[in-house]
Order: C-alpha cells, then sequence, then structure tokens
C-alpha cells in the first residue's frame, strides 16, 4: 500500500477531465466501455495517463481483455452477432478499480 491515497474525487476528476464530461456524471462504478464510451485508440490515450499520472505500473495490463477496437463502441454492435459476443466478453473498469489500482500502484487484473 502506498503512504498517499488516491481518492475517488481524484479519479472522477481525471475520467471527466479525459473524457470532457461532467464529474456529476460519474460515479464509483461507472464502467469505462459501457458508461463512459471509452474504447479503442481512447482507451490506450486514457490508460497510459492514468498510469503515468497516478504512478501505476502497468506491466500486466491487457488492454484487449477490456476494450474492443477503435470501432467497437457503435449502435451497430448489436446488430451483428459476431461483434455482440466480443463486446459481451470484455471484462469492465469500474472507478472503483482504477482508484485500488493507483493506490496499490499495480495493474489488477479484474
Amino acid at each position: 500500500m502506498r503512504q498517499t491515497m488516491t481518492a475517488e474525487r481524484d479519479i472522477i476528476e481525471f475520467l471527466a477531465e479525459m473524457r470532457k464530461i461532467d464529474p456529476s456524471k460519474i460515479s464509483k462504478s461507472s464502467e469505462l466501455l459501457l458508461d463512459l464510451g471509452l474504447d479503442g485508440y481512447d482507451s490506450d490515450v486514457l490508460m497510459e495517463e492514468f498510469s503515468k499520472r497516478f504512478g501505476v505500473d502497468m506491466t500486466h495490463y491487457d488492454g484487449c481483455k477490456y476494450f474492443g477496437p477503435e470501432a467497437g463502441w457503435s449502435p451497430l454492435v448489436w446488430l451483428v452477432p459476431s461483434w455482440r459476443k466480443a463486446v459481451q466478453n470484455l471484462k469492465p473498469i469500474t472507478v472503483e478499480h482504477l482508484l485500488r489500482c493507483a493506490n496499490d500502484g499495480v495493474w489488477h487484473d479484474v
């Protein structure tokens, strides 16, 4: 455990800044993919910045487990069975999970 604890509001403000949304729209249980619409290249950028800003070792992080390709977050995804299955198999990352990783200084698989 780190000496300086990251507060939930720090993670929420970071996500709001990165996604350009009102922080009041984000809660501890918000999921990056489903609630914040984060996917593809945007997820790569956000997770890299998360690692830098909060000092999280991302050695064991594999974005393919959590996010689809750039075009993955489209309303059409639900019309194509193979895409729908791929999205349903992604593991959700919540604000709460990011907070835990930030406070431990290391990425934990969901």
